[in-house]
This record gives structure tokens, sequence and C-alpha cells, in this order.
């Protein structure tokens, strides 16, 4: 399968490794480089970090977007609002780690480990122009323990979005989205 990936945070990088061994990766969007550090630094993100060292094209801007035959595009933790007008142009569907519509939005695995959450869940979806608010291919549930900090919390997200998308990726067809 032909795949276009948008991600910006570090724990989408071992998510995007394991598509990579299954499947062919177009290319990859990103943020943009930002200023980190006393200096000031301009320092890309992991996941451009991780598309240069594997020879992927990375775009930095997503009006750069082309599908270039694509058979999906697959956003996680991208932090970019995507367009009406690039959402038409390919079959978008995203991971958010929340149980939906519980915590849309940027930081739902922050804001559950504040709230004293002891679950959430990991969400596949059509993305729409309304920010996570698409129909649900498949969600799963996990749960969160007392001490359980952020980054516990995402590689487990990591190891579950993995599981999930590549029972999707297998059979789509087999999946049908439902309204949240």
């Amino acid at each position: 399968m032909k795949l276009i990936l948008m991600g910006t945070n570090d724990f989408v990088v071992p998510v995007f490794d394991a598509l990579r061994a299954k499947h062919d990766i177009i290319s990859v969007f990103t943020r943009a480089p930002a200023a980190t550090g006393r200096k000031q630094i301009l320092t890309p993100s992991p996941v451009q970090l991780w598309a240069e060292k594997n020879n992927i094209p990375v775009h930095n801007k997503i009006r750069e977007f082309e599908p270039r035959g694509a058979d999906y595009v697959l956003v996680m933790s991208y932090g970019v609002i995507v367009p009406d007008d690039i959402l038409s142009q390919s079959k978008f569907i995203n991971i958010h780690p929340s149980a939906l519509p519980k915590y849309r939005g940027a930081s739902p695995i922050r804001t559950a480990i504040k709230n004293g959450d002891d679950s959430s869940a990991v969400c596949l979806m059509k993305m729409t122009p309304e920010c996570d608010a698409g129909d649900i291919y498949m969600c799963r549930k996990f749960d969160i323990g007392a001490d359980d900090t952020n980054d516990v919390v995402e590689k487990r997200v990591a190891e579950i979005s993995i599981e999930m998308l590549n029972e999707f990726f297998a059979a789509p067809s087999e999946f049908h989205a439902t309204p949240q």
C-alpha cells in the first residue's frame, strides 16, 4: 500500500517505522523546524529526522501536498490543521489518542492523565474539516495506571496504533466507519 504520513512528535516515530517496514511511504509532512534551547537553534522535528534518515521526501508546508497515488494519508500528532481543499484530494485517516469525543483537539493524553482518568482509548477515524469529529473505524481502550507518565502512555498508544493500523491496512474494505 502507498501511504503519505503526517506527524511531528517523537512518539509517532515507532508507528511510522512499523508502517515503513510493510508499506511504500511516498512522503512525510511534519511541522517546520522550530527554535529550541537557549541559543534558539532551529531544530527539525523527530519525524523529519526519521524521514531524512530513511530517505523519504519531507515537506514542512501543507500547501505542498499532492496525493501522488497514495492509497491513504495517515495523520498522527501532526499539529497542523489540514484544509478542506486538501482533505478532499485523498483518503485521510487519523489516529487519535483518546476515547472520542471526550478529548478532541491537542494534548488528549496529558489531559487524561491530569484529570486522573483510569482509562482512555486509541481511535482510528476518517478525517473531516471539524477537529477530531470524523466517523470512527475502530477504537481500542487501554488502562492508565495511577503512576503512569505521559511517556508511558504515549508508548502504549504507539503500540496499540501499530496493531490497529496493521489490521486496518490488511483489509480496509472490511471496516465501516460509525459516527461518534
